[in-house]
């Protein structure tokens, strides 16, 4: 009676046998091959980060998340003097982080770069500007927890008439420290010593009476801005030092500005109404963001909304994703125009999941074994059992979430949305 090995007692039975093995390798190496294929990665040498920009190419929005932060540096002065090289006034905003002032001076030096924070403390958006424009920075710089209603325009327009009838250019500081109580007796006294006329007199305190139910906001407002900003806004004696982007923005210049916390958000308000305003004039801006949250605020949120042709916005930190505080939809606005993602190691096993579905999906063929038995009742009896391989599609994501928390802090996937490339390569 045979038994199952009996096919592998003859030559023909075990040469048959070798050679069905060996289709089968065959076969599962093409297909290995075919899902490589499949997932359209291309694996670099080791490679500078700077080899991934072109200085021509289509300027959109940016990702630098995860990773060795030398190598987000690097990668982000690439993208400031790509889109400087193509008229775009670079904005780079950060929290405290000193690694980055220091890179870019060493990248760029302190001739076309102005750097703020509390060392330079030179910081004044209301140069230069007329009264309505500077009612408007405060005005649209105001949040729900510190709001100025529309009469308080009056009061403001107010303040900034005093000043201006004593031959004085209005800036930031003099707002702060207004002595509110006393501002109709200032205005009186300026009257009184004859410093302005009679109809001048009557004209401001005018405004003043007509805003003064909103006086307690504004100066609440300005309070709360001296908390935050006052590190880094210009005084009376360093005033011939002061710049605000508006200005640096014509002599086509870029800054680098501290805001210390992600908590200043009156003072991250006043330069996203400076952006503001420079955009309306038609001039094109790159605003990097190095980890400063967009979370809950609104002037951020529009600008980032509207990103990715006149306004463009290059998000750098160890978790991009994560400092959206699970605002998707936002994220995904900024996404939609991006033209770049560099993306490293990251530590929480959501955000790995959720770029790994950013970067998509392919069809991976997967080969399954199905076996049927076989058995021969005529002449010798045989039993035996039939191997066959099936090929089916299965879909998968192109980049798996442990696959990304696994990668050293030097290791980059970089996906280039101009060229279509989902490249991956050791950053040296």
């Amino acid at each position: 009676m045979g038994d199952i090995n009996d096919a592998f007692d003859s030559p023909l039975g075990l040469t048959w046998a070798l050679i069905k093995r060996h289709k089968q390798k065959k076969q599962l190496k093409r297909i290995q091959a075919e899902n490589v294929q499949s997932q359209g990665i291309t694996y670099y040498q080791p490679s500078q980060i700077e080899d991934f920009f072109d200085n021509n190419e289509v300027i959109g929005n940016i990702i630098l998340s995860g990773g060795d932060e030398f190598i987000r540096l690097r990668a982000l002065a690439k993208g400031i003097e790509c889109a400087y090289g193509q008229g775009y006034i670079p904005v780079v905003l950060h929290e405290g982080n000193y690694n980055l002032e220091n890179y870019l001076v060493n990248c760029f030096g302190t001739s076309n770069v102005t750097f703020l924070n509390g060392q330079f403390p030179f910081y004044d958006p209301f140069i230069g500007l007329n009264d309505n424009e500077i009612c408007h920075i405060i005005m649209n710089s105001k949040n729900d927890q510190y709001d100025i209603k529309g009469t308080g325009k009056y009061y403001i327009d107010g303040i900034s008439s005093f000043i201006r009838s004593k031959n004085i250019q209005p800036y930031i500081w003099m707002y702060i420290t207004c002595p509110h109580l006393m501002l109709i007796d200032k205005v009186n006294e300026a009257e009184t010593k004859g410093l302005i006329t009679e109809s001048v007199s009557r004209s401001i305190l005018t405004q003043i009476v007509q805003g003064e139910l909103e006086r307690g906001n504004i100066e609440n407002f300005f309070s709360e801005l001296k908390n935050e900003a006052e590190f880094i806004l210009a005084k009376k004696n360093n005033l011939y030092n002061a710049v605000s982007i508006a200005e640096i923005a014509k002599k086509r210049g870029a800054v680098v500005i501290d805001l210390r916390s992600n908590a200043n958000k009156l003072l991250l308000n006043i330069i996203m109404s400076e952006i503001e305003m420079l955009k309306n004039k038609g001039e094109r801006v790159y605003l990097c963001l190095d980890g400063i949250k967009p979370e809950g605020n609104k002037l951020v949120e529009d600008y980032l909304k509207t990103s990715g042709m006149q306004s463009v916005v290059c998000m750098s930190g160890t978790d991009v994703y994560a400092d959206f505080s699970g605002e998707d939809n936002l994220f995904y606005s900024v996404l939609g125009r991006m033209s770049k993602m560099m993306l490293s190691r990251h530590i929480s096993a959501y955000s790995c999941q959720k770029y790994s579905d950013i970067v998509g999906s392919y069809d991976k063929k997967e080969i399954s074994d199905t076996y049927t038995d076989n058995m021969n009742i005529v002449g010798r009896f045989s039993y035996g059992t039939t191997n066959a391989k099936n090929v089916t599609l299965k879909r998968e994501n192109i980049i798996k979430p442990e696959e990304i928390s696994r990668l050293k802090n030097d290791e980059f996937y970089i996906y280039d949305n101009n060229s279509g490339e989902l490249a991956f390569t050791q950053i040296i």
